[in-house]
């Protein structure tokens, strides 16, 4: 089904999961909060998405950087403060 380099970096990329879910597991602070939340009596669903973009790097620095095109975003109130809890100060 997979040929030997797509196992290898689907293996890693499961990796990469494994590893954010374990840090999430064994973070008090994040705990901390979750269990604030029940104790109020709501119930909990945590839901993270990770997007991982994987490339192989054979082209140098100024090629890649050449073929990107530059984006316009407008951020909402919402966008704002989902940022402000990652502590990213969005460009004004």
């Amino acid at each position: 089904m997979f040929n030997e380099d797509e196992t290898s970096i689907k293996n890693m990329i499961e990796g990469v999961a494994k590893a954010i879910n374990q840090s999430m597991a064994d973070s008090e602070e994040i705990q901390n909060v979750l269990d604030n939340i029940k104790a109020q009596g709501y119930g909990v669903d945590l839901l993270l998405a990770a997007c991982i973009g994987i490339y192989k790097e054979n082209k140098d620095e100024t090629e890649r950087e050449e073929n990107l095109e530059p984006i316009s975003v407008e951020l909402n109130q919402d966008d704002r403060a989902f940022l402000k809890t990652l502590n990213i100060k969005p460009y004004e």
